[in-house]
């Protein structure tokens, strides 16, 4: 990604275009849903589904890093997600720890 002379964002890899920089909100907020219906619909094991979505992710973080926004607030756990809780908890701690250096700014 780059910016043009009119502080507009130029995309690259299959990301919208022609986002103006200062139109950014300043803050969003996800709701990460369906991540099992996603790797069922592959039949795939649900962990793989919550993997994708760790990798969905980062992606979203690097865009908000690069277009930016200020503020991600992310909802990643619902009530369905209680009988996989202990599973859950080690990939968000493993993601965390991982991704964490990459980050700090």
């Amino acid at each position: 990604l780059s910016l043009n002379r009119n502080n507009v964002i130029l995309a690259r890899g299959g990301v919208a275009g022609g986002l103006n920089r200062e139109a950014m909100p300043r803050h969003v907020a996800v709701i990460m849903d369906g991540n099992v219906r996603w790797a069922r619909q592959r039949g795939l094991p649900s962990s793989a589904g919550h993997e994708a979505g760790v990798r969905s992710l980062r992606e979203l973080v690097e865009l908000c890093c690069r277009w930016g926004v200020k503020v991600l607030t992310v909802f990643a756990f619902s009530y369905d997600n209680w009988v996989e809780v202990e599973f859950l908890m080690k990939l968000f701690e493993k993601s965390i720890k991982s991704e964490l250096e990459g980050f700090i700014r």
